[in-house]
């Protein structure tokens, strides 16, 4: 999916994705225990996310 968000067509994928998913709970209810997953588009993505510092971390020996 990497490509289709540089190309700007993911909003329309996980929008399609989401109306074929309620579809599908609407004509089968049985196979449903809950919600539909999220499809709602994520704005910001980070490949290499910053960790929480961890407090005493800077006290262990290498």
């Amino acid at each position: 999916m990497p490509v289709q968000r540089h190309a700007g067509e993911n909003a329309k994928i996980l929008a399609y994705r989401k109306q074929v998913y309620e579809q599908a709970r609407l004509e089968n209810p049985m196979r449903w225990s809950g919600h539909i997953r999220n499809w709602e588009l994520i704005k910001d993505v980070y490949l290499n996310p910053e960790k929480p510092a961890v407090v005493g971390e800077e006290n262990k020996a290498a």
